[in-house]
């Protein structure tokens, strides 16, 4: 499990299933030592541990969300400083052509990005809103594409990708 989980965030970062695999292998992993160890088995450590575990994987700066956002954002930063996209905390239009990995890869991170989280954390990088507009009080993210567009990057289907054997 951990060798796995090790393969898929070296290669694409940690989003919220592979935060989960990693909290509850850890869990399984106390589970299976407590019941080695213990002198006094209590099914009760099992409720309380997982109690614990689902509580602490789910709120502040080590939430699941927190640290998959701020993974997912790593990782496009990294790819566009390396492309000369995103140059002093600002995104460029004017820069050297983009690998069509590349390409493929920022636009599977955008396209989570908006899905998930949206564009809060990346906005910064933009001096257009990357809202459409606000209906009955929710926003509305541009599509991944027109966020490419912006960037001046040609957008790759992430889903295309997954049929031909890119994943994210």
């Amino acid at each position: 499990l951990f060798l796995a989980l090790h393969e898929r965030i070296g290669d694409y970062g940690i989003t919220e299933s592979r935060y989960a695999g990693i909290a509850l292998g850890i869990w399984l992993s106390a589970q299976v030592l407590y019941f080695l160890f213990s002198r006094a088995q209590s099914i009760k450590f099992t409720l309380i541990s997982l109690c614990l575990t689902s509580f602490f994987i789910s709120f502040g700066p080590w939430g699941i969300l927190s640290v998959s956002e701020r993974s997912q954002v790593g990782r496009l930063q990294r790819l566009l400083a390396k492309n000369g996209i995103l140059v002093d905390g600002k995104v460029r239009r004017e820069h050297g052509s983009v690998t069509q990995e590349d390409a493929g890869e920022i636009s599977s991170i955008v396209s989570y990005l908006r899905r998930v989280h949206g564009y809060g954390a990346i906005q910064p990088w933009f001096a257009d809103s990357l809202k459409t507009a606000e209906t009955a009080g929710l926003d509305r993210y541009l599509p991944a594409p027109e966020v490419l567009e912006k960037m001046d990057v040609q957008y790759g289907d992430p889903g295309l990708q997954q049929a031909q054997g890119v994943h994210s």
